[in-house]
């Protein structure tokens, strides 16, 4: 009988250090799991961050793009009218001047 009460308590004992252990890596692993967690949070909000800079620049390209292409026709339209004002051809126009003419009297007399 107390062959069997040693063979219980050295299993109890053996079976409590399993458990301590068991639940020092269950401690262990929650505490990575949390760590883990947390940096996946913050690299969402990283990515999160990241997304609204790229879509501002993406925004802020369209519209520099939009500009340029603004300047460069009006750039081109200013060239064209330049080009078209100086081959235009003057329009021929008369002049009529009236002149009076002065007729010295002569002496006839």
């Amino acid at each position: 009988m107390q062959a069997n009460y040693n063979l219980l308590n050295s299993t109890y004992y053996g079976l409590q250090a399993s458990y301590n252990s068991l639940q020092s890596s269950y401690y262990s692993l929650e505490a990575n799991f949390n760590s883990l967690n947390q940096t996946r949070t913050t690299l969402e909000n990283e990515i999160n961050n990241l997304r609204e800079k790229t879509d501002a620049s993406k925004i802020e390209i369209i519209n520099t793009r939009n500009l340029t292409y603004l300047f460069i026709a009006t750039t081109i339209a200013l060239i064209v009218l330049i080009i078209y004002i100086k081959k235009k051809r003057p329009e021929p126009y008369v002049v009529i001047r009236k002149e009076t003419v002065a007729v010295k009297p002569t002496d006839y007399s």
